[in-house]
């Protein structure tokens, strides 16, 4: 069911990305500047992201930074690439969540889960660029949607945005300092690695009436109570009392044995 993403390895692939534009400008340094250089670098980019195994993100930005070479009088364009890549995808060097952007087709189905619920307040941890809140927002103006971001770029855009959505506030905080308490709607987009620690948080501060969303990734010691795939994505649904309810029968057939 779980969507098929390679493992998130943030320093590797910041540090393949390095040494795959060193390689392709050593490949097409004998190479007059024009079409074919331009080729024979992205060319290469491709091969050596594949053979790296390295995420879609890494892999288009070793795409666009050998075509930006080529650009004889926008010699910054190559390091301001660099730089517009650092701020969006420096947060896995923080923590180990990357940018997973939500399909389109996904919003539909969380507008009838809000609907459903009647929510009043929904949080995105790990918002992005706010396409998720900003898709619902029209829809519900009377939920405050709330999103968690600590990109710096992404943050910013959206902050901005936000200036036309009354009932959209973003927060450059890390999604471990939101008070989920506070909430009766949660839906995150993150990676496998942090699912059991916010599984944790969720049994700690998740009120009895609240719900939970995941896409793709669920948590390990939990048993939805919901779950579908809309384009490719899926979407996992918990109550408070589905929380922990592996680790409970683990333990009753334990006890019985």
């Amino acid at each position: 069911m779980n969507q098929e993403i390679p493992p998130l390895r943030p320093l590797r692939s910041l540090l393949f990305t390095l040494l795959i534009q060193t390689a392709t400008l050593i490949i097409t340094l004998p190479i007059e500047r024009g079409f074919l250089s331009a080729f024979l670098q992205t060319f290469s980019a491709l091969v050596l992201s594949r053979v790296s195994r390295l995420s879609t993100p890494w892999l288009l930005c070793n795409l666009i930074l050998p075509i930006a070479t080529q650009i004889e009088i926008s010699s910054w364009i190559p390091l301001s690439g660099l730089v517009l890549g650092l701020l969006i995808f420096s947060p896995t060097l923080r923590e180990p969540i990357p940018f997973y952007p939500t399909r389109p087709k996904v919003y539909q189905e969380l507008a009838d889960i809000v609907a459903q619920k009647k929510v009043r307040r929904c949080v995105d941890l790990g918002s992005g660029f706010g396409s998720v809140l900003f898709a619902l927002a029209p829809l519900f103006p009377e939920t405050t949607f709330i999103g968690y971001e600590i990109g710096i770029f992404p943050f910013t855009l959206a902050r901005v945005r936000s200036w036309w959505h009354p009932n959209v506030r973003f927060i450059r905080k890390s999604l471990w300092d939101a008070d989920l308490g506070s909430f009766d709607c949660i839906y995150a987009f993150l990676s496998p690695p942090p699912m059991a620690a916010l599984e944790e948080k969720l049994l700690k501060e998740m009120n009895s009436s609240a719900t939970f969303i995941t896409n793709s990734f669920p948590l390990p010691n939990s048993q939805s109570n919901y779950s579908m795939t809309i384009g490719g994505q899926s979407l996992l649904i918990y109550g408070r009392c589905d929380l922990g309810i592996k680790i409970e029968h683990l333990i009753n057939t334990a006890s019985l044995l």
